[in-house]
């Protein structure tokens, strides 16, 4: 019992609380939206001009058709630059996106990476001449579908069948084209 009372007698030492110092607040510039607010990917670029695209690339995996595929930071891009951005996006579109880009948002499946490429390439070449984005939207939506279809075929052999099955399509365009010119006018 003496034993107790000693323990008892011993006071612990007092805890002062140590508070941080505050923190500073965040600058806000008053000239220029939260990009969060925007929604037209138009307007971005004329708000933020030109871009930080620092920390946005994680990793260029290919050409294709004369464009660099890039997988970016699709969360970075949502809150940095368009809040919107999903699955990917290319240079037609999203004036943000240097030209010659496609990107794919790195929080996608691999399964689902062939198909974006091909979404946004088709996507891209229908803007190229001339026609705005949600009719090109949806053709390039039915491409993606087409390619979808059958799944019994690897990634490679889509991709192959696509690419050809493009070609004849622009090459037919062009012989049309020819036997237009070809023809007199009555």
């Amino acid at each position: 019992m003496p034993n107790e009372e000693k323990k008892n007698d011993i006071k612990e030492p007092e805890v002062k609380e140590v508070k941080e110092p505050p923190k500073p607040s965040p600058e806000i510039n008053l000239n220029k939206p939260p990009l969060a607010l925007i929604k037209d990917p138009q307007k971005i670029e004329k708000a933020f001009s030109p871009c930080n695209l620092e920390g946005i690339y994680r990793l260029k995996i290919g050409r294709r058709k004369g464009l660099n595929i890039w997988i970016v930071d699709g969360a970075k891009v949502r809150r940095e630059l368009f809040i919107d951005f999903v699955l990917g996006g290319n240079d037609q579109r999203y004036k943000f996106i240097p030209v010659g880009e496609i990107w794919i948002d790195n929080s996608i499946s691999v399964e689902e990476l062939e198909f974006t490429i091909i979404h946004e390439i088709f996507e891209r070449e229908k803007m190229m001449t001339g026609m705005k984005y949600d009719p090109a939207h949806e053709l390039a939506a039915q491409e993606e579908l087409k390619a979808r279809i059958d799944k019994m075929e690897s990634i490679d052999d889509l991709r192959e069948r696509w690419f050809k099955q493009q070609e004849i399509e622009k090459k037919q365009v062009l012989k049309d084209e020819k036997d237009k010119e070809a023809k007199p006018e009555t």
